[in-house]
């Protein structure tokens, strides 16, 4: 699966400029706190399950504003399988999700280079 999607990178640097590593920062920082509370909800998930669509679906369109297209899908199968009521898997995507996002930010940076 691709992580990235460096033509929505592209774009964001040249539309953003200097601002695009600020983007960055708060992309990562509400990520981060977003894959956290959806951590938390792995053990009451199917009580919480309205909850973990909302979240998932912000995270589906963040990630895809800042080009984490493997993030993107798995936020994608989790708001699907949360609106179908078999979250049997979010602990599995959520790992998936978090190692998605380390590799975002890994394959961002060596860009940058």
């Amino acid at each position: 699966m691709e992580h990235v999607n460096i033509e929505k990178i592209n774009e964001l640097r040249y539309v953003l400029g200097d601002h695009y590593d600020s983007l960055l920062d708060t992309f990562y920082s509400n990520a981060y706190a977003t894959l956290l509370k959806l951590n938390q909800l792995c053990d009451v998930r199917d009580q919480r399950r309205e909850e973990i669509v909302q979240l998932a679906h912000s995270l589906k369109g963040t990630t895809g504003n800042v080009g984490a297209s493997s993030m993107q899908a798995y936020a994608m199968q989790l708001e699907k399988l949360a609106r179908e009521r078999d979250l049997t898997v979010m602990p599995e995507l959520m790992t998936a999700m978090m190692d998605a996002l380390e590799a975002f930010r890994s394959l961002v940076v060596k860009k940058a280079s």
